[in-house]
């Protein structure tokens, strides 16, 4: 299976500028997305999926999954 993408959280380009370092505000991230839905691919094995960040375009906050099974069953608990 080719990984999937899905975005969890995105940042205004204006506001990601190139840096050493990047904070992720996750108060914000778990109010956007909800706690529990990050805790739920924290909980998963790394070879299942995992999370990542992605520094173009402003920036995004996304879940990566590489078994097919576990991507279906995201889809179907945090469909939107």
């Amino acid at each position: 299976m080719k990984n999937t993408k899905v975005t969890l959280y995105q940042w205004q380009p204006d506001l990601f500028a190139p840096r050493e370092f990047f904070d992720i505000d996750w108060p914000q991230v778990h109010k956007e997305c909800g706690i529990d839905h990050i805790e739920w691919i924290n909980n998963q094995p790394d070879e299942n999926c995992q999370l990542s960040l992605e520094l173009f375009e402003g920036g995004r906050l996304i879940v990566e999954f590489f078994n097919k099974d576990i991507a279906t069953t995201y889809h179907l608990m945090w469909a939107k």
